[in-house]
């Protein structure tokens, strides 16, 4: 698909989209409970229809009825065929974890992109723990069940790992420090939610090798992540509400809200909705560790702020959908702006954005940042997204964004 932006005044109120990280741990939970949970509000997109599918082929039960899903889980197995994975890394990495549970193998798959992002680090520690793993072209196979209860392994490549190994019952003790951690946590209260004493002190995390978790039901919150990406458009162009978003959330992306006050953006909440407006930006610094996610958002955000804006730990961008270092400087460098990396440090030389033509790969972020660098550029900015997996790359976590970017009053063709 190709798309055409022009630049647009934006304003008007939407709903955040359900939290694909919520949604993914509890369809997870739920297939691991014995019984039936209910699953209120779910976000239903390309990520987490494999994680449903994938849940399936292990043995869980699923019916839906409109927004509501339940899913009786319990029984699992290895599954009989092998998981397509598509492009959703949380599906693979917290399945496989699953599977390692399991007596029998279970095979895996996905598209390229999927199949480059590491691995090793959580196939090495579940092998540590008595799992057989291997590894044969675009075919990962994991043969449980796993028989120790403990594991190290590296937090500095992806939070998901140690999700995993909690979900295969595996306490984890890190060999470095941990990227995304609010991710981790969020695993650790779902299982405590579904009474599984899971804890984490320091470095290490726990959880019982023989703890199940139980039935419960579940409403999946707004997500803070797609909201980001609105909220920063409200910043860039005008003013925009977002509505179904709660403050005290354990997503780590809740953090945006701090991030846009760093840059002179005016936000205002109101119970459940925040309120965004555009005022003069300036330069900020700030660290991206432990919210990976809104990185293309911000480094559009930098590229608008007069001055030098630094967003460090940016190491694991590489890891992501795409190099999001190399492409988000793609992006930003062919419409006016200055970049540059420096260890850790992503730099960024804000003012003016001009239109351009820019090609997005099969990333989903990188896509919905483009549409905000086109949208407040000077000029009318083309997108290729036609080598995309996808016909909508951005269905992968946000079906209804370009949707939503109209009603606020983007103009896309």
């Amino acid at each position: 698909m190709k798309y055409r932006i022009a630049p647009s005044k934006i304003s008007g109120t939407v709903c955040a989209p359900p939290s694909k990280s919520e949604t993914h741990r509890e369809m997870i939970l739920s297939a691991l409970s014995s019984g039936t949970s209910v699953l209120h509000n779910p976000l239903i997109s390309y990520d987490t229809e494999a994680t449903l599918s994938g849940i399936q082929a292990l043995g869980a039960v699923v019916s839906q009825d409109g927004d509501t899903l339940r899913i009786s889980g319990g029984n699992l197995h290895a599954a009989d065929t092998c998981i397509d994975c598509k492009n959703s890394g949380t599906t693979l990495r917290l399945l496989a974890g699953v599977a390692a549970r399991l007596s029998g193998t279970t095979r895996f798959t996905g598209d390229s992109s999927l199949m480059h992002r590491p691995m090793q680090p959580l196939l090495s520690a579940l092998e540590s723990c008595g799992a057989g793993v291997s590894v044969e072209g675009d075919c990962i196979s994991v043969t449980g069940p796993v028989t120790s209860g403990a594991a190290k392994i590296r937090g500095d490549v992806s939070s998901q790992f140690v999700s995993s190994l909690l979900l295969a019952g595996i306490s984890v003790r890190l060999t470095t420090p941990l990227v995304s951690a609010p991710y981790a946590d969020m695993t650790v209260s779902s299982l405590v939610k579904r009474g599984v004493p899971a804890a984490k002190t320091g470095d290490r995390f726990s959880v019982p090798r023989a703890a199940h978790p139980s039935p419960r039901e579940v409403f999946i919150g707004g997500d803070w992540t797609s909201a980001a990406y609105l909220l920063t458009l409200g910043a860039l162009c005008g003013t925009v509400t977002v509505t179904g978003l709660n403050p005290g959330s354990l997503q780590g992306d809740v953090r945006i809200t701090s991030i846009l006050r760093s840059f002179g953006a005016d936000v205002s909440f109101s119970g459940n909705q925040v309120t965004v407006s555009k005022t003069p930006l300036s330069r900020c610094s700030l660290n991206l560790s432990d919210t990976p996610d809104i990185f293309p958002a911000a480094a559009v955000l930098a590229a608008r702020a007069e001055g030098i804006s630094r967003i460090y730990g940016v190491s694991q961008q590489i890891y992501k959908e795409s190099n999001r270092l190399s492409e988000v400087s793609s992006l930003l460098s062919v419409m006016g702006a200055k970049t540059a990396l420096q260890q850790d440090c992503f730099a960024v030389e804000g003012g003016k954005l001009r239109g351009a033509e820019f090609f997005v790969p099969d990333d989903h972020r990188l896509f919905m940042a483009a549409v905000l660098a086109g949208l407040c550029a000077e000029e009318t900015t083309e997108i290729d997204a036609s080598n995309a997996a996808y016909d909508e790359v951005y269905a992968v976590s946000y079906p209804d964004f370009l949707r939503d970017v109209r009603l606020l009053g983007g103009n896309i063709e």
